[in-house]
């Protein structure tokens, strides 16, 4: 509390109260007490904060104040007002009020309607309608005759019909520049021009179907001789085998697979 209010709450205790000293002290002591003063403080913004809040205002002031000087302070103001509406609806001091209210709505919304809930139409039916109504007939389209273009130039026809000269291009010159015939090469450039030694080194590629001297003059080994034979066959199995080139010898229509080899035939399965 300021010291202003403070000489005027004592001043008017003093007025109030003349003749009695205990009452002058008593307001000298309110007003110089920070515990009192800070008591007041508290009440005072508590007051002033039931008020904003509209506990205290009647709904219709809050109403009439939120038509009158809604459009002038703008929208922030209205959503502040209708929130104080709301909260002084929903406080104990008008909670019969508002019993009445919703109840007298809910009469008018009765006395409208015949009693049965009716669905509004969905959106759909719309679309049906639109889609049942007959359809639009158009006028036939007319196809305007087009004149037929009368060609009478004719020098421009024998323009285009002469072939077109196309001027050759001068062919390119290719060769050592003069000067560069007459250049006199320095040693480094004699020695950077010759191929070196390892490159002469490395044996030439051969030529496809040229065969190396080296197995010309090759001698074979008793072994190999008698590898290069090939299998003697009987008549009877090259007549049974040169029936067909794709059959299936009868040794192998015989042979009975491993474990390991009817693992290995079988697909693999992936995902």
């Amino acid at each position: 509390m300021s010291p202003a209010m403070a000489c005027v709450l004592a001043m008017i205790l003093r007025e109030l109260f003349p003749a009695r000293n205990s009452f002058r002290t008593l307001a000298s002591a309110l007003c110089s007490s920070m515990f009192f003063s800070s008591l007041f403080l508290h009440i005072g913004t508590s007051l002033s904060s039931f008020l904003r809040l509209g506990f205290g205002v009647p709904i219709q002031t809050l109403v009439i104040n939120k038509d009158l000087w809604g459009k002038q302070n703008g929208s922030k103001y209205r959503r502040r007002m209708r929130k104080r509406i709301n909260k002084t609806w929903a406080s104990i001091y008008n909670y019969y009020k508002l019993k009445e209210r919703q109840k007298k709505r809910r009469q008018e919304r009765l006395s409208k309607s015949d009693g049965k809930k009716k669905k509004p139409p969905p959106k759909v039916f719309k679309r049906t309608e639109s889609l049942a109504m007959p359809k639009k007939e158009f006028l036939p389209e007319t196809k305007g005759q087009k004149k037929k273009k009368i060609f009478s130039d004719y020098k421009h026809l024998e323009v285009m019909a002469a072939p077109v000269s196309r001027p050759e291009p001068k062919p390119k010159r290719v060769g050592v520049n003069p000067a560069a015939l007459t250049c006199t090469p320095s040693e480094i450039t004699m020695r950077l021009a010759q191929v070196p030694e390892r490159w002469l080194r490395v044996p030439k590629p051969l030529m496809p179907g040229k065969v190396k001297r080296g197995a010309l003059k090759y001698k074979i080994t008793p072994k190999i001789e008698a590898l290069a034979v090939p299998k003697p066959r009987s008549e009877k199995a090259k007549t049974e085998d040169d029936a067909g080139p794709w059959t299936i010898s009868k040794s192998a229509l015989k042979y009975k697979a491993t474990p390991r080899i009817i693992e290995l035939a079988k697909p693999i399965e992936r995902d």
